[in-house]
């Protein structure tokens, strides 16, 4: 009786015990680019790397953004001849084709079936604008001003994303500076101070409250800084160059990711509620591009030179994961489900 109870007991353990295992175990999605004869675009799952596939005529690609919905991976970029980038959609590896002129696609999100598109693009005259795309059709958010879309994210029925724009009136230093500005549903929103260049780079939403990352110069060095709900938040002191580029919200905790310049050379950095760590060895170059945070683990995209050449890296909770970044290659953005 007792062996068959303790039997019992150790079955339930066992079992307890392998459904955490793989509630732990995570998918790591990872897009950037390799530059071993030239950039091409590359798709990384769990560490496995694979081509992104272009169109004849085409020489060069990256990408830039990734979303897993569904079982299916949506991936944005561009692909160029060397002169004339073309818009690049992959969903599950296979081209998909949106309405365009020459553009970069920065960012993508999907929500049930709608996908969403983010990313600068070129008029006739060579002007740049920020624009977006809703399967696969075009929404300019500001055809009359010089701007451009680094970040988006969908909270409920709400569509945020994050650039810059051109301010109209000259600044102090008698010139017109950009401004960070992010779009609530079309609707534009200037964050920063607008007396010194800035540029937005991602955002995040947690309940009613808009987080941005990004970089402001101070006056002659870039400082790294997030904005809440419009307040800045500096990040470094800007006696340095820093810039954040990504940014995550879990909790009340608030992580953000870019680099720091300790000792002249780029060095990939994480700030946790403002307190910085650094990812890479200052003896070498190396940058954080984007952050998840599931399940308590912190993931970061980036790069970190090694042997005068860079190679993609995802960090997790610090730690260099095993990625196939061949002979040059950088991480530029990440999705864990």
């Amino acid at each position: 009786m007792k062996k068959g109870l303790l039997t019992a007991i150790a079955l339930i353990c066992v079992s307890f015990l392998n459904h955490s295992l793989a509630q732990q175990k995570r998918t790591v999605h990872l897009v950037g680019f390799t530059n071993e004869k030239g950039d091409a675009a590359v798709y990384w799952k769990d560490g496995v790397r694979t081509a992104l596939p272009i169109d004849a005529g085409f020489s060069k690609s990256k990408a830039h953004g990734i979303f897993v919905h569904g079982g299916d991976v949506h991936i944005v970029g561009f692909q160029s001849n060397g002169s004339e980038p073309a818009v690049r959609y992959w969903k599950n590896g296979t081209p998909v084709s949106i309405t365009s002129n020459g553009a970069f696609l920065e960012d993508v999100a999907v929500v049930g079936s709608d996908v969403y598109i983010v990313g600068k693009e070129y008029d006739k005259k060579g002007n740049r604008f920020a624009q977006y795309w809703k399967n696969g059709q075009p929404s300019a958010l500001n055809k009359k001003k010089t701007g451009e879309i680094n970040g988006l994210t969908v909270s409920g029925s709400d569509v945020y994303i994050v650039g810059t724009e051109k301010a109209l009136e000259k600044s102090k230093y008698n010139y017109y500076p950009t401004v960070v500005t992010y779009w609530k549903n079309g609707l534009a929103t200037s964050v920063s101070s607008g007396e010194t260049d800035a540029v937005g780079y991602d955002i995040f939403i947690s309940g009613n409250d808009v987080y941005v990352a990004g970089t402001e110069r101070s006056p002659a060095i870039d400082a790294a800084k997030y904005w809440k709900n419009g307040t800045a938040v500096m990040l470094t002191d800007g006696k340095k160059d820093a810039s954040a580029k990504g940014i995550y919200v879990s909790g009340s905790d608030v992580y953000v990711v870019g680099y720091t310049t300790p000792e002249g050379k780029y060095t990939a950095t994480l700030w946790k509620n403002g307190v910085a760590t650094e990812l890479g060895p200052r003896t070498a170059s190396s940058a954080a591009q984007k952050v998840v945070v599931v399940d308590g683990d912190v993931y970061v995209a980036g790069y970190e030179m090694i042997n005068s050449k860079p190679v993609a890296r995802c960090w997790k909770n610090g730690v260099p994961m095993e990625v196939d970044g061949g002979g040059g290659s950088m991480a530029m953005a990440l999705f864990v489900e």
